[in-house]
C-alpha cells in the first residue's frame, strides 16, 4: 500500500473504529438472543477472545518481504555518502523514497536528490543512477 506516513498512522484507527463498533453491536444481539447475564455475558467474551487467541499462529504463515533499506537492513557506506554531502541531510529523518533499483531510502535528502515533492523526486543523483 502506498500512504504518506501521516496517512498510514490514521488508517488503523479509522479501521479499529468501525470493526469496535460492530462487535459490541454483535456482542449486544448475542446477549439479548440469549438472554445473557453479566456473568454469561463475560464467560461468553472470555470463551470469543480464547478462540481468537488459537488463532493468532495462523498469522505466522502470512508476512512480506522485507524491504531493502540503505542503511538499515542495507549496507550504504555509513549513511552520508558522496551524493549526498552536500546536503546538510539529518540522519534521524523519516520521509522514504523508493528508487527503480528496489532499494528504499530514508529520506530523499539521503537518497541524494537535491530537491523534491511530496509525490515525485527530483534531479535524484542516488535514485536514478
Amino acid at each position: 500500500m502506498k500512504l504518506q506516513h501521516t496517512s498510514s498512522t490514521t488508517f488503523p484507527g479509522e479501521l479499529n473504529l468501525p470493526v469496535g463498533a460492530v462487535g459490541i453491536f454483535l456482542g449486544g444481539l448475542l446477549m439479548k438472543r440469549y438472554k445473557l447475564g453479566v456473568v454469561s455475558g463475560a464467560q461468553m467474551s472470555f470463551v470469543i477472545s480464547f478462540m481468537a487467541y488459537l488463532l493468532l499462529p495462523l498469522q505466522s504463515g502470512t508476512k512480506c518481504d522485507n524491504v531493502q533499506v540503505a542503511g538499515l537492513n542495507l549496507s550504504y557506506n555509513g549513511m552520508l555518502s558522496e551524493c549526498n554531502r552536500d546536503c546538510s541531510c539529518l540522519a534521524g529523518e523519516w520521509d522514504p523514497v523508493c528508487s527503480d533499483n528496489g532499494i528504499t531510502y530514508t529520506s530523499p535528502c539521503l537518497a541524494g536528490c537535491s530537491s523534491f515533492t511530496d509525490q515525485e523526486e527530483d534531479q535524484c543523483q542516488q535514485v536514478h543512477s
